[in-house]
């Protein structure tokens, strides 16, 4: 039995009549008792959830998730300028080819993620096809990416396919209160057995967010070391030609903090979501739309601010 009325259940005086403000027989007693009990029945099989601030969190949460394929792509850039600064100073480059082969499988962790917070959301980029599709290979190819991958980390990276399975269960839940605790319950897991939410969050901040953040310092002393072994050279020559060769090192140290930032936010973002989905579980059997809105409302304020860094860098 589905719910009697999503619309209802959230305010059962914009929606239509109860089932409850059906008056009960007097008259007959055993009538009445199988009434109460069937009545009651339906009514908490088909208790419904306002959705309104849970939306407004997912709705937040997807400008930090997309702004991560953005910092996949400026891996491989910064390593690139890395390598530049390197050749011409007779260095060692660095391996570019690392960012290039570990992006396809970040994004698909971090695909899934979101596409969850998006069910819990109702929102339309929720699509459990595009999530699941290729999941379970992404440790493999992380490993083949980076040979030196912790098997704690590949196992965190493979509780994303929990999370496509979630997502399915979400969306096949009719956004029952019963039926949606019970998902998030099994999503969530306790402190002694986390859940695939968990393991994934800690993945993507302790690996993901840490490998870009990495690359990024790497940028950085390289361009230091660039402009120290090139600084004579132009200051020899022109005042002008020294004057843009400074210009361009702040202009480049400049943008690694941006882009350091947004990594930073990102991960900012994870420790939010990983909050909020903590606290859903935390009230699982006595949500309302007030509780809804108070507890979610600071982790809601710290995702858009992240996802607003994140957008301002790319």
């Amino acid at each position: 039995m589905l719910c009697y009325m999503e619309r209802w259940c959230a305010n059962p005086r914009k929606g239509g009549s109860s089932p409850l403000s059906t008056p009960l027989p007097t008259r007959q007693n055993s009538r009445s008792a199988a009434q109460i009990a069937l009545l009651t029945f339906i009514l908490v099989l088909c208790s419904c959830v306002d959705l309104d601030k849970v939306n407004e969190f997912a709705k937040a949460s997807q400008a930090a998730g997309t702004a991560f394929q953005s910092i996949t792509e400026e891996g491989s850039l910064s390593c690139g300028r890395a390598a530049d600064y390197a050749g011409k100073i007779g260095l060692d480059a660095p391996d570019c080819k690392f960012y290039a082969d570990v992006a396809p499988g970040l994004n698909k962790i971090n695909d899934a993620l979101f596409a969850y917070i998006a069910g819990l959301g109702k929102l339309a980029s929720a699509d459990p096809s595009k999530v699941a599709d290729g999941l379970t290979n992404v440790p493999t190819q992380l490993k083949t990416a980076d040979p030196k991958i912790s098997t704690d980390a590949q196992n965190k990276a493979k509780a994303a396919t929990g999370l496509a399975t979630a997502l399915a269960k979400v969306l096949t839940s009719e956004y029952r209160q019963h039926a949606l605790a019970k998902v998030i319950e099994e999503v969530n897991g306790d402190a002694d057995h986390p859940g695939p939410i968990k393991e994934v969050i800690a993945f993507l901040s302790d690996y993901a967010a840490e490998k870009y953040d990495q690359g990024l310092r790497e940028e950085q002393n390289y361009l230091k070391a660039y402009h120290t072994r090139r600084v004579h050279d132009f200051a020899s020559k022109e005042p002008l030609a020294l004057e843009l060769f400074e210009q361009q090192y702040r202009d480049g140290l400049a943008r690694i903090a941006l882009n350091r930032t947004a990594v930073a936010k990102y991960r900012q973002a994870l420790a939010a979501i990983a909050s909020a989905h903590q606290k859903l579980y935390d009230s699982r059997n006595a949500w309302n739309a007030k509780q809804l809105a108070t507890i979610l409302a600071p982790e809601i304020v710290q995702i858009a601010d992240a996802g607003a860094s994140m957008k301002t860098a790319f």
